[in-house]
């Protein structure tokens, strides 16, 4: 009666047809007897499969073998109904992110209940079987994806560009002939197959008719391009290999070196490792505060810091940086997240002053010298008391260069 009762607001919730709700029924009460579960575990489990299975898309015949998976996997791990809840909503999400077949998931599921049991590993065993299970491979699908949205537009566009035209092309084809190294050409009618030679002053004619007819080769095969396309990117191009140690469990994320990690677990190490910035002097009156709560030297550098926080770039105020044999105070390390750089921007907000120039062009030649040229890793920007400093060309220096 429960698991009845429980199934039909769950086909409310997750719209399950009929015959849906009947096979996973069917398979719970199935696996109840096998598993021995109590009718309230297995209106747990049934609860978080409806769930899931909206949210990751699940087919009723994949929603019946996570049942099946993770009901035997309770008996055998001895897992509670709480763990064994927190696995089905891991393993949907794993399987909706990674791309998994629901067989896939199941050997996932049934390594890491069979690790569990095992605590007599040693840590560099847990090590190497973490690695081999999640650890697959390095391809940056991101930056996949973007290649093929970016061929995608430029195929689209040429499409566009050729069916606006296409009409306007005269009948006929094209026959052509070599002589004496020239070419010469005749236009052959479509419908009397009369021949017409094309003097050159009329060599447009030709033009437009061998422009039609690739025009007409190149739509046949970029309409077969594009489709192809987007079926690659219905695809989840996010990068699989690098997010897969965000989703370890946390006492198996202490024993792994992770060959890459996800963007956030990256940003937070970064931000994370401690530096002494160049603090101020005790003359110094001015007091300066980010919404960050970082004392700054200037109204501008507010502005700039409040900016890349409001595109998201992560940043440290005034980080040391050695360079040889020099230590140097840029005013903004930012990190370039996808290139996983760190990059310098240097505010120079005196430039009505020349000795103070003469120190930034000193402090740009440092940069240089170190292989860190402005518009690759170094961005500066400018300003004087006539000129201040542009908001809005600074947003666009951080997007183009970040």
């Amino acid at each position: 009666v429960k698991i009845a009762g429980v199934l039909c607001l769950e086909r409310q919730k997750c719209a399950l047809s009929l015959n849906e709700a009947v096979k996973i029924a069917s398979a719970l009460c199935l696996k109840r007897q096998k598993c021995k579960l109590s009718p309230n575990e297995a209106v747990k489990i049934a609860s978080v499969l409806c769930l899931k299975r909206q949210k990751c898309a699940l087919s009723p015949n994949e929603a019946v073998k996570m049942a099946s998976a993770l009901c035997l996997k309770r008996q055998k791990c001895k897992l509670s109904p709480n763990e064994a809840e927190k696995t089905a909503c891991a393993l949907c999400l794993k399987r909706q992110k990674c791309a998994l077949s629901p067989n896939e998931a199941v050997k996932i599921a049934s390594a890491l209940c069979l690790e569990r049991q095992k605590c007599a590993l040693s840590p560099n065993e847990a090590v190497k079987i973490a690695g081999k299970k999640y650890i697959k491979r390095r391809t940056d699908y991101n930056l996949l994806k973007r290649l093929l949205q970016k061929r995608l537009s430029v195929l689209q566009k040429n499409v566009s560009l050729i069916k606006m035209r296409i009409y306007k092309y005269p009948q006929g084809y094209l026959k052509i002939n070599k002589k004496n190294g020239e070419f010469y050409y005749r236009i052959v009618s479509s419908i009397t197959g009369e021949r017409r030679y094309i003097r050159k002053e009329n060599i447009n004619e030709a033009k437009l008719i061998a422009q039609r007819d690739y025009d007409n080769e190149y739509l046949k095969y970029a309409e077969k391009e594009i489709n192809e396309l987007r079926k690659q990117l219905k695809n989840d191009y996010s990068s699989k290999a690098r997010n897969c140690y965000s989703s370890l469990h946390p006492g198996r994320k202490c024993l792994v070196e992770p060959l890459e990690v996800s963007d956030e677990e990256y940003i937070n190490k970064w931000m994370s490792k401690p530096y002494v910035p160049k603090g101020f002097k005790e003359e110094d009156n001015t007091e300066y505060y980010t919404e960050n709560g970082e004392r700054v030297r200037s109204k501008s550098e507010v502005i700039i810091a409040n900016t890349l926080k409001s595109l998201n770039i992560p940043y440290k105020y005034e980080c040391p940086l050695k360079l040889n044999d020099l230590i140097i105070y840029p005013d903004f390390t930012i990190l370039d997240v996808k290139r996983r750089q760190e990059k310098y921007l240097e505010h120079f907000g005196m430039m009505g002053d020349l000795d103070y120039v003469s120190n930034m062009m000193l402090k740009i030649a440092t940069y240089e010298q170190n292989n860190i040229f402005i518009g690759d890793r170094l961005i500066c920007t400018f300003e004087s008391i006539r000129r201040p400093l542009s908001v809005s060309v600074l947003r666009n220096k951080l997007k183009i260069l970040i």
